[in-house]
């Protein structure tokens, strides 16, 4: 019996002790426990950055198709605006060589004028000097 009270603070001490130890043991897992949540909100805005630059990156994606396109119909009506100039060219040169032609033609027409102007000329010089 007189073991009985030492036996009971030697239990006391020992629930204490353990209870000690859960006590910290409680603690370091509440502390890793909220270690855990900070990690995840921190892996969580770290995938929340990678969306929104996921979605940036598509966006400028999407603005590059588009000014591609713009290009590419810009490029076509460049092709379509040549293509008309290069056929007015071409038809404004075969108008000047129609012009050409018709300048020399009004150039041997109009020497042929003078020419017959002139045999006129002496022919009426002529038929003065025989009625004189």
């Amino acid at each position: 019996t007189t073991d009985a009270p030492h036996r009971h603070d030697q239990l006391e001490q020992e629930f204490l002790l353990k209870h000690k130890k859960l006590q910290e043991a409680e603690e370091k897992l509440t502390a890793a426990q909220n270690q855990v949540k900070d990690l995840l909100a921190h892996r969580q805005a770290l995938v929340d950055n990678e969306i929104l630059r996921a979605q940036a990156l598509e966006s400028k994606h999407q603005q590059l198709i588009a000014a591609n396109e713009n290009q590419l119909q810009a490029e076509h009506r460049v092709k379509t605006l040549s293509e008309k100039l290069l056929k007015s060219i071409t038809k404004e040169e075969e108008l000047h060589e129609k012009l050409k032609e018709k300048d020399i033609w009004f150039r041997d027409l109009t020497a042929q004028n003078m020419e017959l102007s002139s045999q006129l000329a002496s022919s009426v010089n002529k038929d003065e000097a025989i009625s004189l």
